[in-house]
């Protein structure tokens, strides 16, 4: 009887070590120290998908587990020329954790403010956006399956209930022309969409 109690208070005693284990690695990682941790791993990430001489700015980045909230600040993306493609000044949401279970990320609000993306095609009629991602102007085309996913599939599904976006540009401007006058092209703002 001695014996078994020994046990248990061993598995006891480790179960609490596991326990407070866990909750020092999720309190370090929401400190931060941790987020700008986090915030280093993400940009790390997104940079080995640009192509070369192509660079992301850290984001500034906000985790808060309890309610599922994420929050990235000041992102943006830069081609090789050191100009802004794509830049989002808050990407707010809020997480069903649980749904993660599922391999589904569900996101019940999404809040997206101050998006800039000025995009330009070069003389051959490439996009700059298109190119960040690695696009290869030089590749010959494949031929595309009508039966395929699109990005190739994604090992997870992604659900959106509540998106709100403001304060927002969009435009798409040609090669300068050879007299080395404006490009052509157009630009659309928005101010609030909800």
């Amino acid at each position: 009887m001695a014996r078994v109690r020994a046990v248990l208070r061993g598995l006891g005693w480790l179960l609490l070590g596991v326990v407070a284990l866990v909750a020092l690695a999720v309190t370090a990682v929401l400190s931060p120290p941790g987020e700008r941790w986090l915030a280093g791993i993400v940009q790390a990430q997104v940079g080995a998908m640009l192509c070369d001489g192509c660079r992301m700015d850290r984001p500034g980045l906000r985790v808060d587990l309890a309610p599922g909230r994420l929050a990235l600040t000041d992102v943006a993306f830069h081609d090789a020329d050191d100009t802004v493609i794509l830049g989002v000044g808050l990407l707010d949401a809020d997480l069903d954790l649980w749904a993660l279970l599922d391999r589904e990320v569900h996101l019940t609000r999404v809040r997206i403010d101050d998006v800039r993306v000025p995009m330009r095609t070069d003389a051959d009629g490439w996009l700059n956006l298109a190119l960040l991602f690695g696009a290869d102007p030089d590749a010959a085309p494949e031929p595309e399956d009508p039966n395929a996913e699109p990005w190739g599939g994604l090992p997870v599904r992604i659900v959106v209930e509540d998106l709100h976006l403001s304060d927002g540009m969009v435009g798409l401007w040609g090669p300068a022309p050879e007299d080395g006058g404006d490009p052509s092209g157009f630009e659309v703002r928005v101010w609030d969409l909800a």
